[in-house]
């Protein structure tokens, strides 16, 4: 799954997954999910990739690769962001990688990966692989991976 946000006044997210939303393979499939925001042009959160509010993406026992590049925002121009119960789990001898860079932010921050409110992140046998690059903030950190409660 490729995607791409446009520009808005508020949230071009490249890629979202919120309310239980399921992406998933049987077998030995993988997944594979890259997105890029856009660009606010008044309002903020520009996640390449955002999942949450109990969402899933899992596998039986394939690879899950992870891509997501902020956008340009006056606040939140996040990489990656799993949040409120988001489950991400590579079965068997899968690998889950997740790679996160940074936007632009004039405001709050820009983290290549922001992990919080109870995210999970496992895989059952297989290599775990994280790697945030921060992007540009004026007003706070942009730290390359962010855990946060």
């Amino acid at each position: 799954i490729t995607s791409t946000g446009g520009t808005a006044t508020s949230a071009p997210y490249g890629f979202i997954m919120r309310d239980n939303s399921r992406v998933y393979t049987t077998g030995s499939g993988g997944i594979v999910i890259t997105g890029t925001a856009g660009t606010s042009t008044g309002g903020q959160r520009t996640y390449g990739l955002a999942v949450g509010f109990q969402s899933s993406i899992f596998t039986s026992s394939g690879d899950i690769t992870l891509v997501g590049n902020g956008g340009t925002t006056t606040s939140h121009a996040d990489g990656i962001d799993f949040f409120n119960n988001a489950s991400i789990i590579a079965g068997g001898s899968g690998r889950l990688t997740a790679i996160g860079t940074g936007g632009s932010s004039t405001g709050a921050h820009a983290y290549g990966i922001w992990l919080e409110d109870s995210t999970i992140m496992r895989t059952t046998n297989g290599v775990l692989t994280l790697n945030g690059i921060g992007g540009n903030s004026s007003l706070s950190p942009s730290d390359g991976i962010y855990f946060q409660g």
